[in-house]
């Protein structure tokens, strides 16, 4: 019996056969030796488009096939990128992770580079949170997202929006985990930090009002080892809005499980927030969510501010 593969993206359905039918031109390419980030693209004053990637342990930018530019080795490898025009020139802020040595004892540390100039030099290099083994909560060397504000763009300081992961674990009384996120400002030289979810999502938009928002995606996961009664622990993901100033404007709890090991509730899988993105429409934004509770998928389609379901669907 011949395999085909059947794929589902927004409700059209594609086989292997139709893929390998659509009009797919190869305009360039260019060889990597392990892509592992994608930053922003655009086209620069002489209409060449140009592509920030993380290659490796390097950041490096391509225009139309070619590697024009390259930065030297970075602490571990690149976890998230991105080209800023900000107003006093334009700076590719670049978050790199530094893998855990043999010694898990020892510290190891996430860091945010900038380089800017006509060269793309080496601006600087700022330390974020460390980690270490039985430290409680730290930085889990994982910046998964990167974003601007329009109004951080004439800031003298360089703000930049990141968020990432942060993995706690001890033993106070029992054996614990923890996976949550953390977004946050940083400059050229301060942190500025929120704990919020380990980050799925992160969307800038316009309100009706004018007004920027910021739209994060976010899961955690909270468990516990008890000798008396095993492993109990509880699951969340969900949609939090905030402004300019990293207010909370509104937030939603999509799904939720607690498990317990000793009463046996346990769910077939975990929740998860699987993606969201938002829609600028003629007159208000929406948002469209993908996620799954304990044992099913769904898409809905959510307004902003208010964050109501307008309507959803079972995958």
């Amino acid at each position: 019996m011949r395999h085909v593969t059947i794929i589902l993206i927004f409700g059209f359905i594609l086989t292997t056969e139709a893929i390998a039918e659509l009009p797919l031109d190869e305009i360039w390419s260019v060889d990597l030796d392990s892509a592992v980030a994608l930053g922003n693209v655009w086209v620069d004053e002489d209409g060449n488009s140009m592509v920030l990637v993380g290659d490796g342990w390097r950041a490096e930018l391509i225009s139309n096939g070619e590697i024009i530019w390259t930065s030297d080795s970075l602490i571990g490898p690149v976890t998230a990128l991105m080209r800023i025009p900000y107003s006093d020139g334009e700076q590719f802020v670049v978050a790199a992770s530094e893998p855990f040595r043999e010694n898990r004892y020892e510290s190891v540390y996430g860091h945010l580079y900038r380089f800017g100039g006509d060269e793309l030099e080496l601006l600087s290099d700022l330390q974020l949170l460390g980690a270490g083994y039985w430290d409680g909560p730290y930085d889990n060397r994982n910046v998964v997202k990167l974003a601007i504000m329009p109004e951080m763009l004439e800031a003298e300081e360089h703000p930049v929006l990141a968020a990432w992961d942060i993995h706690s674990e001890g033993e106070p009384m029992a054996r614990y985990y923890r996976r949550s996120g953390y977004l946050g400002v940083i400059t050229d030289d301060s942190l500025d930090i929120h704990r919020r979810g380990v980050p799925v999502g992160l969307d800038l938009f316009q309100d009706s009002d004018d007004n920027t928002l910021l739209a994060l995606g976010w899961w955690n996961d909270w468990v516990v080892w008890q000798r008396e009664r095993g492993e109990i622990g509880r699951y969340t993901c969900g949609i939090t809005l905030l402004d300019a100033d990293l207010q909370i404007v509104n937030s939603v709890l999509l799904a939720e499980y607690i498990w317990d090991w000793w009463n046996n509730i346990f769910p077939d899988r975990n929740p998860e927030l699987l993606g969201m993105t938002i829609v600028q429409g003629d007159d208000q934004p929406s948002m469209f969510v993908a996620y799954t509770d304990s044992s099913h998928a769904f898409i809905c389609e959510m307004s902003v501010p208010d964050l109501n379901v307008i309507r959803t669907g079972s995958l």
